[in-house]
């Protein structure tokens, strides 16, 4: 199968993946030398899975590993358009808001001023650490909180091995 140039076509898609779509993906788009490249490798497996000398085992294989590939391939590209929408952000603030003014006016009568300052700073905190925890992981693709290049890096190590 190297010599149909399967590995080549694998090789330069991960290639495209690592460094046109990953920073395309991270600003919002996709990139079409990716596609291209990921259309031709679909197309030199089905192209060597119909050959003749191929057994149907191998075939079934090969048709399978596409498929796998091209579920992973969409789901990483779904994973980016998966957005917390705007009106989240709004609603955490005013729940957020709702909460603390349902603490301050059940203790509002209360002599003891520490209990109350107590319970809005915990709501605060609770309030301020699920917004950020939120923040960072708005996009997967850069950030603090973000998918890992690495399983990739790795693939094409081993492609690379197989040339």
């Amino acid at each position: 199968m190297r010599s149909a140039g399967l590995a080549d076509a694998l090789g330069e898609y991960v290639i495209s993946v690592l460094e046109d779509e990953w920073p395309t993906l991270s600003r919002g788009t996709i990139p079409s030398k990716t596609t291209k490249a990921f259309q031709h490798l679909m197309q030199k497996s089905v192209d060597i899975a119909q050959k003749p000398e191929v057994s149907s085992t191998t075939s079934q294989m090969l048709i399978r590993s596409a498929e796998s590939l091209r579920s992973a391939r969409q789901n990483r590209i779904g994973f980016r358009f998966q957005s917390v929408e705007t009106t989240r952000w709004y609603a955490i603030l005013f729940l957020g808001i709702l909460a603390q003014l349902t603490i301050m006016i059940t203790h509002l009568e209360n002599r003891k001023k520490a209990p109350m300052a107590a319970a809005l700073t915990i709501i605060s905190c609770l309030i301020i650490s699920m917004s950020t925890l939120i923040a960072l992981s708005v996009n997967p693709y850069e950030g603090s909180i973000r998918v890992s290049q690495e399983p990739i890096k790795s693939t094409l190590e081993r492609i690379n091995e197989l040339r």
